[in-house]
């Protein structure tokens, strides 16, 4: 398996027993990005979703970090409970 396949493999959300729409972005070799493309908010219900989300890719995978790639804004309470439990948030345009 080339290094193509194995990129691919790993960024499919099936691998970690995800629901296919959810968009997984593979940053480095341990190193998962969830991607949220939305204008809306991400709220506390949103945050709590991510969260078993990434506590599945850590569960298949305990040594990959597992951060968040968001395009709108995020709330203030629900920042807290991504620093708290270890879930990055990066801003994209």
């Amino acid at each position: 398996m080339d290094k193509e396949q194995k990129e691919e493999l790993q960024t499919d959300p099936k691998t970690y027993g995800l629901p296919q729409r959810t968009q997984l972005q593979l940053l480095s070799e341990n190193h998962l990005a969830i991607v949220k493309k939305r204008k809306s908010r991400i709220i506390m219900k949103d945050g709590r979703e991510l969260l078993s989300i990434k506590q599945l890719i850590q569960k298949k995978s305990a040594d990959m970090k597992v951060s968040l790639i968001v395009s709108g804004p995020v709330c203030s309470k629900t920042k807290a409970l991504f620093k708290e439990e270890g879930l990055d948030v990066i801003q994209s345009l």
